[in-house]
């Protein structure tokens, strides 16, 4: 599922620091994009590759971010965005090409790993589940090739590699006005969700970061949590999988 965002602006004019922190640090001006900050332009675009424009622009607000706030909020630097693996398809294959693959006899991806180069990795028990992971060397995003792949010979299966139930975990979310960035540190049972959650809130507009709040459990429900949350959901409908954004115990914070 694509998720474009027509009304983001690439190009946010940059504030002189006052009030509020530029999203340009200095010493970051001239590097390249983070690898989270690409995998978070591939989630707001769709792209097949992270658009690099936006990268260093998500780049430079996260890291305007994390500067300012580091000393109030350490946690910060430890909480990142995560995606499904971004550079890697779990293919399936019939019996009988499983065996050729094992042999080094497949030669139905060759055009296409000459168009995305990739490794091959055999999953363990390969004889019995006839299961790899095709691991691009660039970064990319997998979901677009999907498609492209299922039309291999001997394909049985073909999909993206995800991850879920995080510990902790930002969620993005751009609107007609910049982005909006909620971190999220959860304890107790995470494997299940996690029982307990803090957060922090921030928006971007204009280039300027803008701290909204800062929430534990035993904290009442702050006032801009309902705008908060629809980072949360935007981010669970990407994978058509909804969880519960009503539950105290799971993501609102008062009883």
């Amino acid at each position: 599922m694509s998720k474009l965002h027509p009304m983001f602006a690439f190009g946010l004019c940059l504030a002189l620091l006052g009030c509020s922190s530029s999203t340009q640090p200095e010493s970051a001006a001239s590097a390249p994009p983070s690898e989270e900050a690409q995998t978070l332009a591939l989630y707001l675009t769709g792209d097949l590759y992270p658009p690099a424009e936006l990268s260093a622009q998500l780049d430079n607000e996260l890291a305007a971010i994390r500067t300012r706030f580091r000393d109030q909020f350490p946690m910060l630097e430890s909480i990142h965005f995560q995606l499904q693996v971004a550079n890697e398809l779990i293919l399936r294959f019939d019996p009988e090409t499983a065996a050729s693959i094992q042999a080094g006899e497949y030669h139905g991806w060759d055009d296409l790993n000459k168009r995305y180069p990739a490794d091959v990795v055999l999953s363990y028990g390969f004889e019995r589940f006839r299961t790899l992971s095709l691991r691009f060397r660039a970064l990319l995003n997998p979901r677009r090739l999907v498609g492209t792949y299922r039309s291999l010979p001997g394909l049985e299966h073909a999909g993206t590699n995800g991850q879920f139930n995080f510990v902790s975990h930002l969620y993005p979310r751009a609107t007609d006005r910049g982005m909006t960035y909620l971190f999220q540190s959860g304890w107790g049972d995470c494997p299940a969700g996690c029982i307990f959650n803090e957060y922090w809130y921030f928006t971007v507009e204009d280039g300027e970061v803008e701290f909204v709040f800062h929430a534990r459990p035993e904290n009442p429900t702050p006032e801009r949590w309902n705008e908060a949350r629809r980072n949360i959901e935007e981010y669970e409908a990407f994978y058509d999988q909804p969880q519960r954004t009503d539950s105290p115990r799971f993501v609102t914070l008062g009883d």
